[in-house]
């Protein structure tokens, strides 16, 4: 994929031959692995990808098979049987199904799980019944666990690293995921606020596309001026979203999610300050949690 804006450090994604530690999985001191005669295969690294068959989880596919370097295998998991199989052969293992999901998903997966795999989820920590935070999913799996948000168009995402997690090896994720390099934030607080902020901006966007918003340019300036996206106004509004954005709204905002509040909000009032349609979907989603913990 090309670039099609300037925000921040948006640039073309490098490819695994530009990063130094996909090299490393192809050279051994510096002898290219064709001319290793005789010599042990380096190991390879497997990635699973459990909810693949879902639409971010499909998407997420298709986006690491185009960046991932040689010596990275991906296995789709998109049937609850194969859990055990895919996370004992796997060095990483990532969750891209509902946060409802997260706790089964690992339940069915945990006496299996590869000693030394780590976990990626991309799960919103938006449930008062499930705890998808780092220290929750680490606390249930066993295993250093990160956590990961990103428009599925890839351009723009941030990430927070778990105790013991480590990048090494899959730099092309966490550098090249999206058209913006991405960036590391310092804890599951901020990135739930950049997920709220990532659909108040995409929302908005799309919005303004389908002619029911008539501009989205005080969200645009907003949410870049908050942490995690810091970055020119002017070129957030140029992101890739789909040639269809009627289409793409219906898929962004899934029911019961969080852009659906973003979106129902903005149809009832257009006109709303940007901060205050932040602030007023935040009220809502907790307003539902308390709810929700009532009933139980």
């Amino acid at each position: 994929m090309s670039p099609t804006n300037t925000c921040g450090k948006f640039t073309a994604p490098s490819t695994a031959d530009e990063e130094g530690d996909m090299r490393e999985s192809r050279e051994v001191k510096g002898v290219p692995r064709n001319s290793l005669d005789g010599m042990e295969r380096i190991a390879e690294r497997r990635i699973a990808v459990f909810g693949a068959q879902g639409h971010f989880g499909s998407k997420l596919m298709a986006r690491l098979s185009e960046i991932k370097p040689a010596g990275v295998a991906l296995d789709p998991v998109t049937e609850r049987e194969r859990n055990a199989e895919a996370a004992f052969n796997s060095d990483m293992v990532v969750l891209t199904v509902r946060p409802a999901q997260v706790l089964e998903t690992l339940d069915r997966m945990q006496r299996r799980l590869n000693p030394s795999a780590q976990i990626l989820s991309f799960a919103a920590n938006s449930s008062p019944l499930v705890d998808v935070s780092v220290g929750g999913i680490a606390s249930l799996a066993h295993r250093p666990t990160a956590r990961m948000m990103a428009d599925p168009w890839w351009n723009i995402s941030a990430y927070v690293l778990g105790e013991g997690f480590s990048k090494e090896g899959y730099q092309f994720v966490f550098n090249n995921l999206t058209r913006r390099k991405p960036t590391q934030l310092a804890g599951d607080g901020t990135l739930d606020k950049f997920t709220l902020l990532l659909s108040q901006l995409f929302v908005s966007v799309l919005l303004e596309r389908t002619g029911e918003l008539k501009s989205a340019v005080p969200h645009i300036k907003f949410i870049a001026a908050q942490k995690g996206f810091e970055c020119d106004p002017a070129s957030l509004g140029n992101l890739e979203a789909g040639p269809d954005p009627v289409g793409s709204l219906k898929e962004f905002a899934t029911p019961g999610g969080i852009s659906v509040r973003f979106r129902d909000a903005l149809r009832l009032d257009p006109k709303i300050e940007p901060a205050d349609l932040f602030v007023g979907v935040n009220e809502i989603i907790e307003r539902e949690a308390r709810a929700t913990l009532k009933k139980v």
